[in-house]
């Protein structure tokens, strides 16, 4: 191989990477709706008191490792969720790998939204965006003042 074919190997290679590495943080953060295969988890799963039952608004869970920096920020996100409405949990996939798996959790943080009745709603890998969140929670599951109207 010539010196000038190996360097247009090497520019090729060093291309394909930089647009596999912008598609994916493009993709970082943004919430996808679940329907065509939704996830059900139930309180014995999740080990949460009131999963499917009348009370929390929503349930979101954030599935990190122990060693992921980013998994640190979206818990800093996702604190100030957690109220009466909203229960936040943490689920740390070293410690449940079956779960994990069973979640289709490839990278970390994977965030889900999960419907009262533990349904998937909706999931997004890397730190969501607060606000994103937020909208994406009162679309899929409306306060419930709002769904009397």
């Amino acid at each position: 191989m010539s010196t000038t074919t190996g360097a247009l190997v090497v520019v090729g290679v060093l291309a394909a990477a930089t647009l596999v590495g912008l598609l994916l943080r493009q993709r970082d953060g943004r919430w996808r709706v679940r329907a065509e295969r939704p996830v059900v988890l139930d309180a014995a799963t999740l080990a949460v008191t009131g999963l499917g039952a009348p009370g929390p608004r929503a349930t979101i869970v954030q599935v990190s490792t122990p060693w992921c920096q980013p998994c640190r920020v979206a818990q800093r996100v996702l604190e100030p969720f957690a109220d009466h409405e909203v229960h936040v949990l943490h689920l740390d996939a070293q410690d449940h790998p079956d779960l994990a798996r069973r979640l289709d959790v490839l990278r970390t943080p994977t965030v889900l939204l999960l419907h009262p009745d533990g349904r998937e709603l909706a999931r997004t890998v890397g730190v969501p965006d607060a606000g994103d969140l937020r909208t994406t929670l009162d679309a899929l599951v409306p306060r419930p003042q709002e769904s009397t109207r």
